[in-house]
């Protein structure tokens, strides 16, 4: 079955989950190579997963995996053998690292023990159909199972990694979206990975908070997180890049840490901020305490709830 996703970005998405915290290894495609004609929104379709589970894990702080390597020493005999123990080193070293960064992962993932029996239920075939109605062009969307090369209609395909806070009082979505245009081929779609930061919700007792009435409350998080991605891109393909925006220290909770980015404010309201940064790339967070920006509160939509 075709896809607007090659296997190796979906792929790439897995490892997005590990190093986002850190490195942002993952950087979203430059800004030239996101760009595409505007879309409109009069006729979409949101094509279904294939699978039903949904991706969640815990989000770890992974800043030192690999690093604590040392200095290393090259005896060669010439510049070749030098070569060879340095691409040797270099193999040893990616290893180790993707070895450090599974252990993090791991132990990041602990986080999720109490919600192992709702995160088993989930499933993403529902949770794309609940986010398709809560989407600002809900009305003009519909579900599909099958991409097609429709001359009237725009294919979306949305593939979310959920991750929960150390704290558990908020969950992050990292969204790999692509949205091809009308009759367009996949490969001129217009593809990016969105992140959407839900406030911490200042639960006392998280679990219970999560858990409550079979975990509707964490899968009503997970579906407002997914629409607010979907809207993010259909705006932004719509959007010329600009660079008139000047870029600033933006600080930021996730969870009850606090955040630093080097960013675009792009706009402010309901209680959050959309901005991008110096990576290009596109994040939806709450708004910091001290922001003295106005947070407009009209046509927030699915926005109001990711503040709460």
């Amino acid at each position: 079955m075709k896809t607007l996703f090659s296997e190796k970005a979906l792929l790439l998405l897995g490892f997005l989950g590990a190093v986002f915290s850190s490195s942002m290894a993952m950087a979203n495609d430059e800004a030239a190579k996101n760009e595409v004609d505007a879309v409109p929104t009069t006729s979409w379709a949101l094509r279904l997963p294939e699978e039903g589970a949904v991706a969640f894990h815990g989000l770890g702080n992974l800043d030192e995996a690999g690093l604590a390597q040392g200095q290393i020493m090259y005896p060669a005999p010439n510049a070749i053998g030098l070569l060879a123990a340095v691409l040797t080193h270099a193999l040893i070293v990616d290893s180790s690292r993707r070895s450090q960064i599974s252990k993090l992962q791991e132990e990041a993932d602990k986080v999720l023990n109490p919600y192992r029996h709702i995160l088993d239920k989930l499933d993403s075939r529902d949770l794309m159909a609940r986010a398709l109605a809560m989407t600002t062009h809900s009305g003009s969307g519909k579900l599909v199972d099958t991409p097609s090369q429709s001359r009237t209609e725009i294919m979306v395909e949305s593939v979310p990694l959920f991750s929960m806070t150390q704290d558990q009082s908020a969950i992050v979505i990292d969204n790999l979206l692509a949205i091809q245009k009308p009759g367009s081929s996949p490969e001129t779609a217009y593809r990016k990975t969105i992140r959407v930061v839900l406030a911490a919700s200042g639960a006392s007792n998280p679990v219970a908070h999560w858990t409550a009435n079979d975990g509707e409350k964490l899968k009503d998080a997970s579906t407002r997180l997914i629409a607010q991605s979907i809207d993010i891109a259909f705006a932004d393909a719509n959007t010329a890049p600009t660079d008139d925006k000047p870029y600033r220290t933006v600080r930021y909770p996730e969870g009850t840490s606090e955040k630093i980015e080097r960013a675009q404010i792009i706009e402010a309201r309901c209680g959050r901020l959309l901005i991008r940064t110096l990576r290009g790339t596109l994040m939806s967070v709450p708004a910091n305490k001290t922001t003295t920006l106005v947070a407009k509160e009209e046509n927030c939509g699915p926005i109001a709830a990711l503040g709460k």
